[in-house]
C-alpha cells in the first residue's frame, strides 16, 4: 500500500530528476500536498505590527502523483510542536534508500 502523507509528517521527496527535498507536510488536500521546506522570522513592517503571523513559510507543492516518491521519516504532535528537525542523510544506502534511520538535531526546532 503506497504512503499517504498527513499534516505533520516529516519526509523526504527524492524526485526522479534526483532531486531530494525534506521538510514538515504543512497541508493536505485531495490534489497535493505541500511540504514547508524553510522557515524564518518576517521582516518588521508598520503596517503588520499587528499581524498573528510573525513567520515567512516556504512551501513547496507535492501533487499527488508525486507520493510515490515520498519517504515518511516521522510524525510531530502539531505545527506548533517544538520538535528537532530529523537530520536525514541524503547519500543512498546500499539498497537504495535515502532514509535508514534519522538523529534529531539538538536546539534546532521549527517554528510554525
Amino acid at each position: 500500500m503506497p504512503y499517504d502523507p498527513e499534516v505533520n509528517d516529516y519526509v523526504v521527496w527524492n524526485t526522479p530528476m534526483g532531486l531530494v527535498h525534506k521538510g514538515w507536510v504543512y497541508f493536505k488536500c485531495e490534489d497535493y500536498i505541500t511540504i514547508e521546506i524553510g522557515v524564518k522570522p518576517k521582516p518588521h513592517c508598520e503596517y503588520a505590527k499587528n499581524d498573528k503571523h510573525c513567520m515567512v513559510h516556504c512551501l513547496l507543492c507535492c501533487f499527488t502523483s508525486d507520493w510515490k516518491d515520498l519517504t515518511y521519516v516521522t510524525k510531530r504532535a502539531s505545527q506548533d510542536d517544538p520538535m528537532p528537525v530529523p537530520v536525514v542523510s541524503t547519500e543512498p544506502t546500499k539498497d537504495g534508500e535515502h532514509v535508514q534511520y534519522y538523529k534529531s538535531q539538538r536546539n534546532q526546532t521549527v517554528h510554525a
